[in-house]
């Protein structure tokens, strides 16, 4: 008999906008790259605060797991954003040249 996964529902827009404005208030230990046994800690405690944060004002409960993966493919979302933004859209003329041979 196979088992089958429950996948946990979607987050709303309102749910990602409420964990952005919690993050504000932690961005720098949790964006923090060091890898010190009182970084890490100081990044877990971090992420158990804006846990409770996040889940005493939002539609559905959530774990550790769920928002710090949320919080990844946020930023992921937003780099590729900025991404395309600086390398723009050619303007009509200014595509890449075909070099024509002629014999």
């Amino acid at each position: 008999m196979e088992k089958t996964r429950s996948r946990p529902a979607d987050f709303s827009e309102g749910d990602k906008q409420l964990l952005l404005q919690i993050v504000e208030d932690h961005v720098t230990a949790i964006e923090c790259k060091k890898m010190a046994v009182a970084a890490i800690t100081k990044k877990s405690a971090a992420w158990d605060k804006m846990l409770d944060t996040f889940n005493s004002m939002a539609t559905q409960r959530r774990d550790v797991a769920q928002l710090k993966d949320l919080w990844k493919r946020l930023k992921l979302k937003a780099r590729k954003e900025v991404l395309g933004e600086k390398r723009g859209v050619p303007h009509e003329g200014e595509g890449t040249s075909v070099a024509r041979w002629d014999d």
